[in-house]
């Protein structure tokens, strides 16, 4: 009897922790991201400010060669912030906001932040600088290739918005290696 008795409370134990637990699960959602507009102008307009002070210090270092030298070290390092760095993080920035864009069902929306990545990359083609063009093309062609899967609703899309991501992702990563060969004008002219 005793046995009957504990196998009884134990039972209705596990069916009250089971009640409960069932009471308390709540509906699982996607995950929808918030949408904002994601620019870098602000950290785009420190580095301009940064090279022109750098600028300065070059014209008046002309006697120190240590610091001239130093100088033109930091002069480089924000020109490559200015002209790949940064518009490349902004790249990524509008590539992710199509994909998310695209979950969220809002396509034409998706299609313009891939015509607004395209036209940054196009932005970022420099005559003196043929080495990074070259890996510029590829991701135009990539960004082309996305415009026009989404026109066309091919089944493609997600597979290419994940290779897109992650090849925007690598020229952020590989940055040094890919301008190693290339030297950007360290002039910086005010937008």
């Amino acid at each position: 009897m005793k046995t009957v008795i504990t196998a009884l409370i134990v039972f209705f134990v596990l069916t009250v922790i089971v009640a409960v637990s069932v009471l308390n699960r709540k509906e699982t959602k996607p995950w929808i991201p918030a949408l904002k507009e994601t620019t870098f102008h602000y950290l785009d307009d420190r580095v301009v400010k940064a090279s022109e002070l750098t600028n300065n210090l070059l014209i008046n270092a002309k006697g120190n060669s240590l610091i001239r030298s130093d100088a033109e070290a930091i002069a480089g390092i924000l020109t490559e912030l200015h002209a790949y760095y940064i518009p490349l993080t902004e790249v990524r920035e509008l590539v992710y906001d199509s994909d998310r864009c695209y979950f969220l069902g809002k396509i034409g929306l998706a299609n313009d932040k891939l015509s607004s990545a395209r036209k940054l990359v196009l932005k970022m083609v420099r005559k003196e600088t043929p080495g990074v063009n070259k890996t510029l093309e590829g991701l135009i062609m990539m960004l082309d290739n996305q415009i026009v899967a989404l026109r066309d609703s091919s089944t493609a899309v997600s597979y290419n918005f994940k290779e897109l991501g992650n090849r925007v992702n690598l020229m952020l990563l590989k940055g040094e290696l890919i301008l190693s060969d290339n030297h950007f004008d360290t002039t910086f002219h005010k937008k």
